[in-house]
């Protein structure tokens, strides 16, 4: 199967600037996506009940 996506084990961390703690923002992640799929990401933010500006979302429509 040929994937128009494929994210194997992505991983994204950062160094917080006053404390210099290691935040893990993405602990190993996969995706695959085929052709003429959709798909959604949602952001950190949309664990809370509130629909404010600040949320993420993230959309990818294949062809």
């Amino acid at each position: 199967m040929e994937y128009i996506i494929d994210i194997q084990n992505l991983k994204k961390s950062y160094k917080k600037r006053k404390s210099n703690e290691i935040i893990e923002a993405v602990k190993g992640i996969s995706l695959q996506v085929k052709k003429g799929e959709v798909i959604g990401l949602l952001g950190p933010k949309w664990s809370r009940k509130n629909n404010d500006d600040q949320n993420d979302v993230w959309s990818v429509i294949t062809e």
